[in-house]
């Protein structure tokens, strides 16, 4: 009997056991790239962008109104809380602005700067801003509302303070801004008498450079030098060199120092603008913290009901 073999067909293999192959493929090979294909070009709801905009279009309404909704929620809710308002003063650590600092200088200010934002927030100046200002809070409770950072990289400090009324910020900070600078060794009021010892000794290492420097002029102008006056010229010229040293470590510590000078470059001003909260600002998050919720729900219902018709 004579098979039928369809065009571009062979028939290969045993009598018992043909196998019909298309082009060196088997017909199973063939029809499992065909189903592929089709599957391929039907599209897959994850990629397909048609299913996005139909998706989209079908949960448009919840979208939107989730949206409206949690940003009137977020803008009615920040209108009730209480508004409060922050004032900011700016120092400089030494002459920065009104000289030509070497680099050891505006090495000493930046570190000084760290150590007065440290110091701005101590007990000690928050108990008398408390007293100067007449206030019924204990420092700790100052603490939690003035804040002091230096600049990075920069002999500048910032001194931020919160509350309830413009007005009584802007008198927080620059309070705790005079208190700093009185309790600074170049202020009125120190803290400890080191500063008064490092005067004393620089005093006294500069009369010891006067007498080095006095003892070394006629050797080093003499014409002729025995060998002993060599050996003492020597001697001078070292300890003179020692004493210059101790004496350019110590100065950034002096009370008369220019690395320790503490200036206002901006006083803290009242701010009509409250910085919490801000019913814009949350609104416009609260609509797209809905929006997004909504739109994960909305795919994540839609897909697989997408992929089960396909």
């Amino acid at each position: 009997m004579p098979r039928l073999v369809p065009a571009g067909a062979t028939w290969r293999g045993r009598d018992h056991h043909p196998t019909l192959r298309y082009s060196g493929r088997s017909v199973a090979d063939r029809l499992t790239t065909e189903a592929g294909s089709k599957r391929h070009a039907g599209g897959n709801p994850r990629v397909n962008p048609r299913w996005f905009v139909r998706t989209v279009l079908k949960w448009l309404p919840w979208l939107i109104g989730t949206a409206v909704i949690a940003a009137a929620t977020a803008y009615f809710v920040s209108t009730l809380l209480p508004s409060v308002y922050e004032s900011e003063a700016t120092l400089i650590v030494g002459t920065s602005l009104s000289g030509n600092p070497g680099y050891n200088e505006l090495l000493v200010s930046e570190q000084l700067a760290t150590t007065y934002a440290m110091v701005a927030t101590t007990r000690p100046i928050l108990a008398r801003v408390a007293e100067r200002l007449q206030l019924s809070e204990t420092p700790g409770e100052l603490q939690r509302r003035v804040d002091a950072e230096p600049v990075e990289d920069g002999p500048l400090l910032t001194v931020t303070a919160s509350d309830g009324n413009p007005q009584s910020a802007a008198a927080l900070v620059n309070a705790v801004v005079e208190e700093l600078i009185a309790t600074s060794p170049a202020g009125e009021d120190p803290l400890t008498d080191v500063p008064q010892s490092v005067d004393e000794q620089l005093a006294d290492i500069r009369a010891e450079i006067d007498e080095s420097q006095a003892a070394i002029e006629p050797l080093a102008s003499a014409e002729t030098r025995t060998a002993a006056q060599d050996v003492e010229l020597r001697r001078h010229q070292v300890r003179l060199n020692t004493l210059r040293d101790t004496y350019a470590t110590l100065i950034p510590f002096s009370t008369t120092s220019a690395s320790n000078l503490l200036t206002v470059v901006q006083p803290a001003v009242p701010m009509n603008t409250p910085a919490s909260p801000r019913p814009l600002l949350n609104s416009m998050l609260a609509a797209m913290a809905g929006f997004l919720v909504v739109a994960a729900v909305a795919f994540t219902v839609e897909y697989p009901a997408t992929a089960q018709r396909t």
